[in-house]
Order: C-alpha cells, then structure tokens, then sequence
C-alpha cells in the first residue's frame, strides 16, 4: 500500500517532469508540435523564444516571428561558410544566423511572408515586407524567391526577378552578399552606396581631368598647327627660294654657254684666219696659169719654156735660172656645150722674188687668151673672179683705173682718184 509520503513524491516528480516539458517545449501546450510560429500567433503567446520542429527536423529556437537573422553591434563574426550557413551559428539571444536547411523546410511547408525591420542610430525604424518568401534545397544553391514588396525601407529592396541565389564563401562571397541576397539589408548596401558616391565624385573629377587634359591637348594641337603652318610657309619660302636659285644657276649656265660659244666662235674665227694665212703663206709661192694650150703627150717644163721665152718674152738665162720647185696641170671647169677648156697649170717657185718677176711680164701676153694670176685660197678666189667683173663696170661707166690687191684675209677693188693721185677703195671681200 502506498504511503502519503510516496503519493507526495511521485506528484512532486510529475509536477517537475511537466516543467521541464513546457519549458522544452517554449510554452506550447497545444497538442500538436509546432511546425512554426503561425500556431503560436492564433493562441496569443507573448514575444519569446520558442522551440519549433519543421518537418524531418529536431527542433530550432525561434522567436514568435521566425527571425533568420539578427545583426546588433558586430559581436558574431559572419564571415562564415557554405557549411555554417547550411547549419547555422549565433544565439538566438544575440546576432545569428538560422540555418539554411531549416529555412528551406519551413518555407516548403506553405506559404510565408518575408519581413526586414531596419533600425538606425537615431532608432528610426524601416520596414520591407515581401509577400511571398521561398528558399530552394541546397542542390539549387538555397536559390531565394520573393513576392510583391511593400514597406518604406526603400532602397534595401530584394531583387524581384527571383534569380537571387543564397551564396556562401565558399563561393567565393562574402557574409554581406548572403544578406543582401536574402534579406535586402546590409551595411554593405550602404557602404555600396557611399563607395558609388565616392566613385561618383571620382569619376567626376576624373571627368573634369580629362575635360581640362583635352583642353590643354586642343591648346597643344592649336600650337602645333599653328607650328606646321608657319614650317609650311617656311617650306614654302624655301622653295621659291630653291626655284629662284634654279633659275639663276639656270641664267648662269645659259650666259656661261652663251659666253663659250662665243668664245669659241671667236677662236674658230681666229682659227680659220690663222687657217687662211697658212694657206695663203703656203700659196704665196703658187702662180695659176690659165688658157695655156694643152697636148695629150706634152712636156710640162717645155710648156712652161715657150711661155716665158715665146709669150712672156723672158730670156732663155734667165728663164734657165728659174728655180722651180714644182709644175703641172689641174683640172679645169668645164661648161657644157663649150668649146673644151685647156687645163690650168700651177707653177711653184722657190723664190717669191722670181713669181713677182714671172708676173710682171704678164702685159706681154697681148691679146692672147692666157691669164696668170696668185694662186689664191678657194673664198679668195670667189671674190678674186667676183670683183674684176666690178672694175670692169667701174671702168666702163666711170673711166677710172682699178687695181685688186690682198690685204690679209681681205680681197680689195681700188679705183685711182687722178686729181690726188692716190687710190681709194671701192669694194672689199672678207674671206673668211
């Protein structure tokens, strides 16, 4: 039989067990686990912690509102990885995380809503609500997906396309990327913020550097066009310059050849007079002998004997004492139709005293058809038979004497002024 005192303990002990239940169990005497908070909202619970069990799970403490996460003063290092995040870290009595396997179950039971409350410095609060709140398995990267956003928190907004994934370290992301991914709420948001503005106001100034670099470029390119005009114009001197030189050394060649030609016409001048005299000096000793009869078999110094002796009337000593350096007959023109014309006959003396003595004894010769004359250059000779032809009008018209002479290079017709007894020249022929 039991004793009191053994009811008095076996109550004491019930008592303590059903203690320890309702504290395990976060106060939730319904009969059913709870799942979630949404239980705990229906019965009026007061804000705390409260163990939940979603399904296939052992249990997690959470608050009346299943808060994921809680970012206070810093004192939970949140640079974790992709494990901690899968299992979870902190106290739910300070900063932590809840971990991303439970999320995906508790949202996979139905449908959740997803709310950030911001408190600043000043404790004004910011609220971003989204109305639906879905987190992928671990296979999908804990992929997140968010419904339609209302609240005042602004700019921390999630991305509504449904493409944020939840990251973790070990993909090569931070703690700070995490939460904006999942919650839209992060220091880095601001720190974002203030870096684009930092950036902004970098870019700014690197705008108004590169704004004031082209300027100073447009001024440098303005002095360098201003530069190539003025080494244009310069060029441009230089080359009239050079063209002005070209011509000039252009005028000097041509005066310079002008001045040689000359010259060398000059010297051919002097050359052909120098040319002239040797043929006359070589001539000097030669006398032509023209219309003296000629014969198939004749002796030339008998020709010449009958000319001195019989037509000259020279006598025989003296003509025997003649020098003679040379004699013989040269082709003579012939015109046709005419009775045939004798051969010249060219005699060279050895003294130039016996040809001026042979010539003398010209007048001798009558009427005859036989003329002596120097044997004379060709040009000589061309004015030589131009100018007798001259004398002969002037004696017929004016009845005066003339006489032709050689004067150097030059052939002269003189006529005889009898009231002054002196003679004067009428014509004269250059040979040159």
């Amino acid at each position: 039989m039991v004793g009191y005192k053994d009811v008095f303990k076996m109550n004491k002990q019930i008592k303590d067990d059903i203690k320890w239940i309702l504290e395990d169990t976060g106060m939730c005497r319904q009969e059913d686990v709870l799942k979630d908070c949404t239980k705990l909202a229906k019965t009026r619970a007061t804000s705390g912690v409260y163990q939940i069990f979603p399904e296939q799970t052992q249990g997690v403490k959470v608050l009346r509102w299943t808060i994921i996460q809680t970012r206070l003063g810093g004192s939970v290092n949140f640079q974790r990885s992709w494990t901690e995040y899968q299992n979870g870290f902190g106290n739910v009595d300070g900063e932590y995380w809840l971990d991303n396997k439970y999320i995906h179950r508790l949202t996979s039971m139905g449908k959740y809503e997803l709310r950030i409350d911001l408190t600043d410095q000043q404790d004004n609060l910011k609220y971003a609500k989204y109305k639906t709140f879905i987190v992928g398995d671990a296979s999908s990267q804990y992929k997140l997906t968010v419904g339609e956003y209302t609240g005042n928190a602004g700019n921390i907004e999630i991305d509504t396309r449904n493409t944020c994934i939840i990251k973790t370290n070990l993909l090569n992301t931070t703690l700070e990327d995490l939460k904006t991914l999942i919650l839209g709420v992060d220091t880095k948001v601001n720190k974002f913020c203030e870096k684009l503005d930092t950036t902004e106001h970098e870019f700014s100034n690197l705008v108004q550097e590169v704004k004031q670099a082209v300027t100073q470029v447009k001024i440098e390119v303005s002095k360098r066009g201003q530069e190539i005009k003025e080494l244009r114009q310069d060029h441009d001197e230089l080359q009239r310059g050079v063209e002005a030189m070209e011509l000039n050394v252009q005028s000097l060649e041509a005066e310079k050849l002008e001045s040689m030609r000359q010259s060398f016409e000059t010297k051919l001048t002097n050359l052909q007079e120098q040319q002239l005299l040797l043929e006359k000096n070589d001539r000097k000793y030669n006398v032509l002998v023209y219309g003296m009869p000629e014969k198939s078999d004749e002796n030339i110094w008998a020709v010449l004997d009958n000319l001195m002796i019989n037509y000259l009337k020279i006598d025989k000593p003296k003509v025997d004492s003649f020098p003679l350096a040379n004699a013989h007959r040269i082709p003579a023109r012939q015109n046709t139709g005419e009775r045939k014309r004798p051969n010249h006959i060219i005699i060279r003396f050895m003294h130039y005293a016996d040809k001026q003595f042979f010539l003398s004894h010209g007048s001798n010769l009558g009427g005859r058809n036989i003329r002596m004359v120097d044997d004379l250059p060709p040009c000589m000779k061309d004015a030589r038979n131009e100018l007798p032809k001259i004398g002969y009008k002037i004696r017929s018209e004016e009845k005066l004497k003339t006489q032709i002479r050689h004067s150097g290079g030059t052939v002269i017709l003189e006529t005889h002024n009898s009231s002054r007894d002196q003679w004067q020249i009428r014509k004269e022929f250059r040979c040159c």
